[in-house]
């Protein structure tokens, strides 16, 4: 092996460790007492345990094995909305440029201003239609936050559709329908998967919303594992148990599908200028 590939491969190495060693800090407290939580130096070798888990997922009190349900329920509903809305206005900006070049900026844009600027107008107007605290509002303000960001990735993925391919269905006798069903939606599943694995993680990493306009029934992992921030200190352990089991998720369908997700993010992104 030649002096640089060695070079190369420590620094990917390092560099790996940089970036994973906060991940792998948090799961490895999971497993710890208190005792060696707060041990300095710190122990790397030690007894692993299961009391943080019992406490946060089997003691009265604590609710998350809820919020890990609702969390994948708000996840889930949200990746389906925004691919639902997504979609055909998509189509039409890639094929007919409706709304001229500057409206897919104009989309773009929005995904700029901070969150918090939203939460006021969402929390009244929720609270008028009866959907605070409720799977289906949360995962409608994730839908909203996340189509600024999905809506471009779409028009790029039908971008790289060779317009040749709808004209011979057209030629055939194929409607506007039955070309998005049969031919287009099947020539974009693998930017499909991406763009939901994409949402998915925003909508299951979301705080501020989740934190406004939830109070208990809704309530997401995220929102619920600051229960264990309190003004007395932080319970550390059953923090980063929840943690662990958060991250659960999101990797497994990363390995499910990384070949789909893949595939679908070297499709290329190209955004109208």
């Amino acid at each position: 092996m030649k002096v640089k590939d060695v070079i190369f491969w420590v620094i990917v190495l390092f560099s790996l460790l940089v970036f994973l060693f906060p991940l792998l800090n948090v799961i490895s407290i999971a497993f710890k007492r208190d005792i060696d939580i707060v041990s300095m130096p710190p122990r790397i070798i030690f007894r692993p345990v299961l009391d943080h888990f019992r406490i946060a997922f089997a003691t009265g009190g604590y609710h998350f094995d809820r919020y890990f349900i609702n969390s994948i329920l708000i996840s889930t509903l949200s990746t389906l909305l925004t691919l639902g809305i997504t979609i055909l206005p998509a189509y039409s900006v890639s094929r007919y440029n409706v709304g001229g070049k500057s409206f897919l900026n104009f989309i773009i844009s929005l995904r700029f201003f901070p969150p918090i600027l939203f939460t006021i107008p969402f929390y009244i107007l929720f609270s008028r239609m009866n959907l605070t605290d409720t799977i289906l509002g949360i995962a409608i303000t994730h839908t909203l936050m996340n189509v600024p960001i999905v809506f471009p990735i779409m028009v790029s993925f039908i971008d790289e559709v060779p317009k040749s391919i709808e004209e011979a269905a057209f030629i055939d006798g194929c409607s506007t329908w039955s070309l998005l069903g049969r031919i287009l939606l099947p020539l974009i599943s693998p930017g499909l998967v991406s763009i939901a694995f994409i949402n998915f993680i925003f909508s299951w990493n979301e705080y501020l919303m989740a934190l406004i306009l939830s109070s208990g029934k809704a309530t997401p992992i995220t929102v619920g594992a600051g229960l264990f921030i309190r003004s007395f200190g932080v319970k550390y352990g059953e923090l980063a148990a929840v943690t662990t089991v958060a991250l659960i998720p999101p990797l497994a369908i990363a390995v499910i599908l990384r070949r789909h997700i893949i595939r679908g993010l070297t499709m290329g992104i190209v955004i109208k200028g």
